[in-house]
């Protein structure tokens, strides 16, 4: 038997720090894309464990393949049978191509598929982000923007769009400041017709590379502006195709700030409101953005969230908190139907809270998406529950 993996040469767009975590850990926030130029990585059997490199291939740093082998052998509790390991090195030593974490993540999807050990994309990311930090996004090798501390990855690609909005009843469609364009737009808002799915506005801040996740401080009619156009730019793309638009939830930072400061999101609500007044504002249970929308009348509907997790004061944990994104789908599956049953959830911070919600939002812009869609809309079916679009909840 033989299993070949190729390791693509990893290119660095962009790279920027935004902080720094103890034992000389830095977030970053850095878009990756991946060339055609790649090492190949090959397994087969072997009464003896043999490691064999093409030519004389000289490391200047510890060898990732070993330490791939030895983090692995940990995770799963017990060494690995004899087998030949062989690299054929293409990607040049040293040139900042990402060379030896390539051939770490090929190493681990390789040995995974060899010895059929089923490992999950959570723990590859595990044991990838033990080796170093670029190499959980060489186990995706796909256009990408990293965060945090190289261990949160969104692909770049639409990843799934077509699937995703097969598993759903409403969709969120970002507008061109955080992601998007006018032809991403269109092409989801088709989607959305396809699947009978209701479509929102979703405005964030100005900031592709940080996809609107960094919190920037604006001025309230600045806000007020952002959001106007964003809301514009969606309906005036659906209104091309003779679609509604029926809901808004911002997005991202801009959304965990609105959370929290009652003026702010009184900004977010005159800037969609302005454009139409109609629209439904889908925001986070108890919320400073539902107090906003109830004081101009807008009609909100509470949403409560299966894949991140919570603080005890019912705001979303932070992203660079360990535990905050819940990638494992039985997990986001079972916080989704408490949450439907209005059940109490345990937060990160150790406590139990209700989130009262009448919708239940997942993030599409990660691995595990499609997963979990399914899952979560399997397990609240299997509850007893009916699942309905936003505009006819609200009604």
């Amino acid at each position: 038997m033989q299993v070949i993996e190729k390791a693509y040469a990893k290119v660095n767009i962009s790279l920027n720090l935004t902080g720094q975590k103890e034992h000389n850990l830095h977030y970053l926030v850095s878009m990756i894309c991946f060339s055609d130029f790649y090492d190949t990585i090959v397994i087969e059997d072997s009464n003896e464990f043999k490691y064999v490199i093409n030519d004389d291939v000289k490391f200047n740093k510890p060898d990732l393949i070993l330490k791939t082998i030895e983090f692995l052998s940990k995770e799963i509790g017990k060494d690995l049978p004899p087998f030949k390991i062989t690299l054929n090195k293409q990607i040049p030593i040293g040139a900042g191509l990402g060379g030896g974490s390539a051939n770490a993540a090929a190493t681990l999807r390789a040995i995974d598929k060899f010895f059929n050990l089923n490992l999950t994309y959570d723990q590859k990311v595990l044991i990838g982000n033990k080796i170093g930090s670029d190499v959980p996004s060489c186990i995706v090798s796909k256009p990408l923007i990293l965060s945090g501390y190289g261990d949160q990855i969104r692909l770049l690609e639409g990843l799934n769009d077509k699937d995703i909005i097969n598993e759903i009843n409403s969709a969120n469609i970002a507008c061109g400041k955080h992601a998007g364009d006018e032809n991403i737009m269109s092409n989801v808002i088709l989607l959305c017709n396809e699947s009978n799915v209701d479509i929102g506005v979703h405005p964030g801040f100005s900031d592709i590379e940080g996809f609107g996740r960094r919190r920037l401080n604006l001025s309230e009619k600045n806000i007020e502006n952002l959001i106007a156009y964003q809301t514009g730019a969606l309906l005036g793309i659906a209104s091309t195709l003779n679609s509604k638009v029926t809901h808004m939830k911002p997005h991202g930072a801009l959304n965990n700030m609105a959370c929290e400061d009652l003026n702010l999101s009184k900004a977010i609500v005159r800037g969609f409101k302005a454009i139409d007044k109609k629209l439904i504002l889908l925001a986070p249970t108890n919320s400073e953005l539902i107090k906003a929308g109830d004081y101009y009348g807008i009609a909100c509907v509470e949403e409560g969230f299966a894949d991140r997790a919570y603080m005890s004061d019912g705001n979303l944990s932070s992203r660079s908190l360990e535990g905050s994104l819940i990638t494992d789908v039985q997990k986001a599956v079972q916080q989704a139907i408490d949450i439907a049953n209005g059940e109490k959830i345990e937060t990160l911070d150790g406590k139990k809270i209700h989130v009262p919600a009448k919708s239940i939002c997942i993030h599409g812009d990660k691995q595990e998406a499609l997963d979990q869609a399914k899952s979560i809309k399997q397990g609240l079916i299997d509850n007893g529950f009916d699942l309905v679009k936003l505009a006819e909840l609200d009604s």
